[in-house]
């Protein structure tokens, strides 16, 4: 498996880097299988490299590769002029190195265009491969069971003669393995009589080349923490690359960290044009972007609310609290608030339904200890329950009110035509305009104050005066369901062989 390593346009940029780095102290960051491959086909002896740094080595010494590893916590220490990531997601990284050193940060990959133009030469032949197949294998690449977007689409391919359809489970390369999270992965697809083919070994810790597994399309499930060898820019030898947005309506700010990712999809499909013009905003050139809704609200869209007898109120709280990040996650002020009228009204059915980052994202970004963490949830499980699934539409629906400051949510829950909460920090910074159009649409808290009043307003009293203008958004949003779109648009792009 030597990737694009070997490839004309990959060498004549080592050649090019090669120059650039005379004369000048360097750092490797990232020490995967894509930098074992790099450095069994080029010679660094012409670099002066201090050392390899990942985050796998934190807390470590010793060589790798014959090279001194860099605990990630003693970048700021270095003394160096040039950091070269060795990893795929370069943006990604790049983003999150800036935080660490004032170095020079570059990406041992040729340009994105570069990058492009071999991707898009690559799907090429695919398609010409495809046209030969009486089966069109097609892969669910997933990682985590709470960003499942895809239920609806992976049923319609199983009606279909021609696809045949297979969830693969993986981890993030970015997060330490975690075997109970990766357990729990595999009995979420169980659990739904879905039999997932695992292309992460995790007895050996190893990520397993998706090339190997023949497939002609692949769905991801998200543009974060992808290893090399299951990234676009490998994958595209074999397969066609295809996304929806886990959260439907994303922000610029997403782009913006993962444009690399975006640019390289063969098609990314989108909820609405407002979505579309998002993108083309940030990237004219983009011209793989097709709205056909999204197969999250095929579950969703046009289905009648469950009725129950104890009112259900679910708390979705997001995890973004750094300046650095979304900024919308306001739990160090509503949770609390929260908790009090849990316990208050405790004769309601309460669910906390967390964003699958908000545990680390709290403890690692904010001043919130371990301890207040556990005694939070301890207190939350004498009064309610936790939901970290991601088939979460029959709870919408069975739901009288969502209180939450996410923002994948935002659109799905507008169509169950329940009341909102929505929790405030930023003046709705950061998102997209679509979010912008249905949050507006909302009961909008920034303090406990607002946040008593409309509950009290909301549940107690039975006031939902917005409901009118909800129910008149869904039907000026004219958004449908998604898989016979999609399912369309794919068997167009291979008309020849359908």
């Amino acid at each position: 498996m030597d990737f694009d390593t070997k490839k004309e346009f990959f060498r004549k940029n080592f050649d090019k880097l090669k120059k650039k780095c005379k004369d000048k102290k360097i750092l490797l960051y990232g020490a995967g299988l894509f930098l074992d491959k790099i450095l069994e086909n080029y010679d660094f002896s012409g670099f002066s490299v201090v050392g390899i740094s990942d985050l796998k080595f934190s807390g470590k010494k010793g060589l790798y590769k014959n090279y001194k590893i860099i605990d990630p916590k003693k970048i700021p220490q270095l003394k160096i002029d040039l950091v070269i990531v060795t990893l795929i997601n370069f943006s990604q990284v790049e983003l999150q190195l800036k935080k660490l050193t004032n170095a020079k940060i570059v990406s041992i990959l040729p340009s994105l265009k570069e990058q492009k133009k071999e991707v898009f030469k690559n799907y090429a032949k695919v398609i010409e491969k495809i046209k030969d197949k009486k089966k069109i294998r097609v892969g669910f690449l997933v990682s985590e069971a709470a960003k499942w977007q895809y239920d609806s689409l992976y049923r319609k391919f199983l009606q279909e003669e021609l696809f045949e359809p297979q969830v693969l489970i993986t981890k993030r390369s970015d997060k330490k393995y975690n075997e109970e999270e990766f357990f729990n992965l595999y009995n979420f697809f169980k659990n739904q009589n879905i039999e997932p083919i695992q292309v992460f070994d995790n007895k050996n810790n190893k990520f397993l080349d998706i090339n190997d597994f023949n497939l002609d399309l692949i769905f991801y499930e998200q543009p974060w923490g992808i290893d090399y060898c299951q990234n676009i820019l490998h994958t595209s030898e074999n397969s066609l690359s295809f996304y929806c947005p886990y959260a439907i309506s994303e922000s610029s700010f997403v782009f913006d960290k993962t444009k690399d990712f975006f640019s390289l999809l063969y098609c990314h499909f989108l909820v609405d044009e407002s979505a579309k013009k998002q993108y083309l905003k940030f990237d004219k050139t983009l011209n793989n972007l097709y709205v056909v809704s999204h197969p999250k609200l095929d579950s969703i869209i046009n289905k009648e609310k469950k009725q129950t007898k104890t009112k259900t109120i679910i708390f979705a709280p997001h995890h973004s609290f750094s300046e650095k990040s979304l900024n919308w996650a306001t739990f160090l002020w509503s949770g609390e608030v929260i908790l009090e009228l849990a316990k208050k009204f405790s004769n309601f059915n309460w669910i906390l339904k967390p964003h699958p980052g908000f545990y680390d994202k709290l403890l690692s970004d904010t001043n919130y200890t371990k301890e207040n963490l556990d005694n939070f949830l301890s207190q939350w499980k004498k009064i309610g329950s936790i939901e970290t699934g991601g088939n979460y539409f029959n709870l919408f629906l069975s739901s009288d009110l969502l209180i939450t400051d996410c923002g994948s949510f935002v659109v799905e829950y507008l169509f169950s035509k329940n009341p909102c909460i929505y929790l405030i920090k930023n003046n709705l910074k950061n998102h997209s305009k679509l979010n912008q159009k249905i949050i507006k649409n909302y009961y909008c808290a920034k303090n406990k104050k607002d946040l008593e009043d409309w509950f009290n307003r909301i549940i107690i009293q039975k006031e939902d005066n917005l409901e009118p203008k909800r129910l008149k958004l869904i039907k000026n949003l004219n958004i449908g369901l998604s898989t016979d779109n999609i399912l369309n648009l794919i068997k167009e792009k291979l008309q020849d062989k359908l």
